[in-house]
């Protein structure tokens, strides 16, 4: 917990001193737990978020099954409480307070690619907006897309934050990550996600704050 509590507050100010500079930030690492100080950052500045992603990461304390931080980043964004006591909740509390006082609001939140979702995790991302693998094979990544634009325009956002971890490939294209999950995004679904997403972007004139590319494992 010390550890990532110190990377995510001190992420935390880089990223928001690159974003008052006008700066593009992009945010390159390991686990997922890093991307709660740089998207703390943007969410301080009212930006909705893209969380591209096998998992949704919005596990607590109480229900992860792991323990692992990298499963919690969404939950701490949000600012849910621990649901556990003593020195785990006193480093929970901690972990959220170095993420500052402003908070990721969940209806700001949208997930693409989602395919290893644990139970309280499906309870929770209804709250935004959740976009599963099994849609995107049902209906493809155009319509997926269209729909994501669509919540993004009611949400009423202008500025948006995309945290890419690169399990959302699928592992024959990306082995290079720590929780591989077989099904994900081909290719060309990546490739034609991007595409599709700089075009929304740039049609209605959404600033893209800046980006992670996380869960990344060059061993």
């Amino acid at each position: 917990f010390a550890a990532v509590h110190e990377v995510a507050h001190d992420l935390r100010h880089r990223v928001g001193a690159a974003l008052d500079a006008g700066d593009f930030p992009l945010v390159m690492g390991g686990g997922h737990a890093i991307a709660a100080g740089s998207v703390a950052a943007a969410a301080a500045r009212g930006a909705s978020v893209l969380w591209i992603d096998a998992h949704a990461d919005v596990n607590t304390p109480a229900t992860s099954g792991s323990g692992n931080l990298h499963g919690m980043p969404v939950a701490a964004l949000w600012g849910l409480p621990s649901g556990v006591e003593g020195e785990a909740d006193r480093q929970w509390r901690s972990f959220l307070d170095s993420l500052g006082p402003e908070r990721l609001r969940p209806d700001r939140t949208a997930w693409f690619g989602l395919r290893d979702v644990d139970r309280e995790e499906g309870r929770r991302v209804g709250e935004g907006l959740p976009i599963t693998m099994h849609d995107i094979d049902r209906h493809g990544v155009p319509a997926m897309v269209d729909r994501w634009d669509a919540w993004l325009a009611a949400s009423g956002a202008t500025e948006l934050w995309i945290s890419f971890d690169v399990d959302s490939l699928d592992p024959v294209l990306a082995p290079g990550t720590g929780t591989a999950v077989r099904g994900g995004l081909t290719y060309r679904e990546g490739h034609l996600l991007a595409e599709l997403l700089h075009e929304k972007i740039a049609s209605r004139g959404i600033r893209l704050l800046g980006m992670d590319i996380v869960e990344v494992n060059p061993l």
